[in-house]
């Protein structure tokens, strides 16, 4: 099942058994959900804001005191975009060793946000702020 980033969905889990079986979510690997998933009452697993962290393997269990059946089911996120950023208008810019250059980095879109970090000759560059 495929989710945009910040959208909301889920995963649908079904069971019958004499008597009824429970049914529980977790993620693979883990106990808890996070925050922003919950339950409803027909078993369905629901995210509100759907996080890129979030892609991955979830259980269903399905248990009663004659048995337990897990199903596994993949949530993957859609939407994503790599950041496009918009060539300055002047790309050589001259200046004397003593002046300050401001460099312009607009990022036209991008999901999610990026981190935007300059280089000189391959080496992170540390900012003023």
């Amino acid at each position: 099942n495929t989710i945009e980033v910040g959208a909301t969905g889920g995963l649908s889990c079904y069971g019958i058994g004499i008597p009824q079986p429970t049914i529980t979510w977790h993620r693979e690997g883990e106990d808890s959900l996070p925050p922003h998933f919950t339950q409803d009452k027909s078993g369905a697993l629901r995210v509100n804001g759907m996080r890129i962290e979030d892609e991955g393997v979830y259980v269903c269990v399905l248990e009663n005191q004659y048995g337990r059946k897990e199903i596994k089911s993949r949530l993957s996120v859609s939407g994503l975009l790599p950041p496009l950023i918009a060539a300055p208008p002047n790309p050589h810019i001259r200046t004397v060793s003593s002046d300050s250059v401001t460099l312009p980095c607009t990022v036209v879109m991008a999901t999610p946000s990026p981190t935007i970090n300059w280089y000189f000759e391959e080496k992170l560059v540390e900012l003023k702020e």
